[in-house]
């Protein structure tokens, strides 16, 4: 604090005593300010107004703050503090229909003037200069996502309240203390501790500490970990358990119980109550004792020989033509109506009222034994139409190397499946004769033969159509041409799929496809072989490096683009797992952004971040140019720097801040 030696007869002017005064203000702000005394400590609490809601706010007293250049604040009585206007006496209601607007409610520094005098050159002074206060409301602009009032230097935000258009009424869920800048001394993160010789926490501060502890606090009570080994938890000996732990307790209550041996078996040590019943009860005692109450019980209804039951009180469920419900009524029942010794029934005279169903799915409902069997010989005899003696016998599926008879079907159905592949096999016979003198099967000229198809170079399928199959997924060759005239390097067409849909097509170069394997051999080892795969959900791309051997189709390939368009994805793989770069004319467009957050005092923070191209350039593109789409607090557009074909880097500089406030701008870019 500064001092002034006033000494012995000094004249002291007004400006020197004054100074004095000052001084000593001076000395007391500072102190608050070295400390970092800020902020609320007590009162001041915004609430709607009472009894009856209007625009105004209700704050509690007494109210003490210290704003950030150390002055005291105090309100001695509750304020009610209009919110209709702001400071400067502009109305605060909405005017758009659909917007909101915030107010900010801050305590601002005064001094209350009283006892007014005149000094001696007749100019009027107040002579007493209290401390006081005066409460301000500023207010953001409103809009759909209205603008925040920024915090004040000089003063101490109380709240925020939101209001809406045409909002006549303040009310607490109305009023927003998140922003509240109430006094915090310092956190626990600032407060250091010695851990000593702790065993199950940890930390360097109070904070780290408490959180380590609640931690292992949180684990303990809720059993997932650092719980207590039943060894160490105390048990009063009971009963025949001597053991003074649970842990003891429990494994010796086990240990008893799982004893088999006689007189200390585990049964001899649980009780169980007494059972009264007819003719035999069970009387209070050990579950062993029961068991043995049991036993001779049971022993003794199974020895005896003589009418252990009556016959009419062994129960009987219904059935078929028996109606009693006991044994010796069912008994009685089935003597009564039995039929005599030595009898014989007429065919037509036994009833058969059951509904059969044919293969071919007609049915018929006999009305005797001997109707349903002349029915049956007659139908089985028919031999035209469409419900021949074929069509009602079932005939189970068989399978063969080349073809197979259906499962599930009738003999008619099997009849007229083998009867297609005679005349189609008879067909195809026809169609080949003659030119099968001139065709070498396994010259150069020729590419494939199977079990399906045969056919010359550049020549289609046999009659200009696919061979029925068996439905395996081989690929079938459907048409091959010499790659160029005195080399073994040939072309290929092949379709792969079951039936006749061909689900998906592969043309080839130098890749033979066997059918059935999924293997592919070339035709010059040393030269390389590429293949195009087409389906209907994307395409392939394979190459395949010189060097002799096979190698799968689908994954045996040195490197391979796919283009999935069902899912709008392009994937690279093999020997080369990264993006292919683009050539030609290319640009993308991105976004990007940068935040600043400021921790102490009032300046202008710098930022910067990194952009990376989501495809790489075949080189470092031209410009990278940045467009703002959002800002707060940052005026100035950032720039770009480091720009290679991979990505670019983006840095700025942020308005300049108070302390805690934050600043940010976002946008998108175009990199051509």
């Amino acid at each position: 604090m500064r001092r002034y030696d006033f000494y012995f007869r000094q004249k002291v002017k007004e400006s020197e005593l004054d100074a004095a005064f000052d001084a000593v203000e001076v000395a007391d702000r500072a102190l608050a300010t070295d400390m970092g005394i800020f902020g609320i400590f007590s009162g001041l609490t915004p609430t709607q107004h009472a009894p009856v809601a209007n625009l105004s706010v209700d704050l509690t007293a007494p109210g003490k703050a210290f704003d950030q250049l150390g002055q005291r604040l105090y309100v001695p009585t509750s304020q009610v503090l209009d919110v209709s206007q702001d400071l400067n006496g502009i109305p605060t209601a909405v005017v758009a229909p659909g917007n909101s607007k915030i107010l900010g409610l801050f305590l601002h520094f005064k001094r209350a003037l009283s006892d007014p005098r005149v000094d001696g050159n007749g100019v009027p002074l107040y002579y007493q200069q209290d401390e006081s206060f005066e409460l301000r409301v500023r207010q953001g602009a409103e809009g759909l996502v209205p603008v925040v009032p920024p915090l004040q230097a000089e003063e101490v935000l109380l709240a925020d309240v939101t209001l809406v258009f045409g909002q006549t009424q303040v009310l607490d869920a109305n009023i927003s203390v998140a922003r509240r800048q109430d006094f915090v001394f310092t956190d626990a993160q600032h407060v250091s501790v010695n851990s000593g010789t702790w065993n199950e926490i940890s930390g360097a501060d109070v904070q780290a500490a408490l959180d380590s502890a609640d931690e292992v606090l949180g684990f303990h009570f809720d059993g997932t970990a650092d719980r207590h080994p039943a060894g160490d938890i105390d048990f009063t000996p009971y009963s025949w358990i001597g053991s003074s732990t649970v842990g003891g307790a429990v494994k010796e209550m086990v240990d008893d119980l799982a004893l088999q041996t006689a007189g200390t078996a585990g049964a001899n040590r649980i009780g169980g109550q007494a059972t009264a019943s007819s003719p035999d009860s069970l009387t209070a005692a050990s579950v062993r004792n029961q068991l043995d109450q049991l036993l001779t019980h049971i022993n003794a209804h199974l020895n005896d020989t003589t009418a252990a039951h009556a016959g009419t009180a062994i129960s009987n469920t219904p059935a078929g033509g028996v109606a009693a419900t006991t044994v010796q009524a069912a008994i009685n029942e089935l003597d009564t109506e039995k039929s005599p010794t030595g009898h014989v029934h007429d065919s037509t005279v036994i009833t058969d009222v059951y509904s059969r169903t044919w293969k071919d799915g007609t049915s018929f409902t006999p009305s005797s034994i001997k109707s349903a069997i002349d029915f049956i010989v007659s139908e089985l005899k028919r031999d035209s139409g469409i419900d021949s003696g074929t069509t009602k016998i079932g005939s189970k599926g068989i399978a063969g190397a080349t073809r197979s008879l259906t499962n599930a079907r009738s003999i008619y159905d099997h009849l007229v499946q083998v009867l297609g592949w005679t005349n189609t096999d008879a067909a195809d016979i026809l169609a080949l004769d003659g030119r099968l003198d001139t065709i070498d099967l396994w010259s150069p000229n020729v590419a494939f033969k199977n079990a399906e198809n045969i056919f010359a170079e550049d020549q289609h399928i046999v009659n200009g159509r696919q061979f029925v199959h068996d439905g395996s997924a081989d690929a079938w060759a459907l048409w091959f041409k010499t790659y160029r005239a005195g080399s073994n390097v040939r072309f290929y067409h092949y379709g792969t799929g079951g039936g006749t849909s061909r689900t998906e097509h592969w043309i080839t170069i130098n890749a033979q496809i066997a059918a059935g394997t999924g293997t592919c051999t070339k035709d010059d080892d040393l030269a390389v072989a590429g293949a195009l795969r087409i389906t209907r959900n994307g395409a392939y791309f394979y190459h395949r490096l010189t060097g002799a051997g096979t190698w799968n189709v689908t994954s045996g390939w040195s490197r391979w683009w796919h283009i999935d368009l069902a899912n709008w994805t392009f994937n690279v793989g093999g020997d080369q797992t990264t993006a292919p770069a683009w050539g030609g004319t290319y640009q993308e467009t991105g976004t990007w952004g940068l935040a600043v957050v400021c921790q102490a005092g009032t300046r202008a923070l710098p930022d910067s971040m990194a952009i990376n191209f989501k495809q790489s350039f075949s080189a470092a593109p031209g410009s990278v140019t940045l467009t703002v789409s959002t800002s707060s607090n940052w005026a100035t557009l950032p720039t770009v720097s480091n720009i290679s074909a991979h990505g670019a880097r983006v840095s700025g500089t942020s308005d300049s801040i108070a302390q805690p406030a934050s600043a940010y701008t976002y946008g998108t870019y175009l990199a051509a």
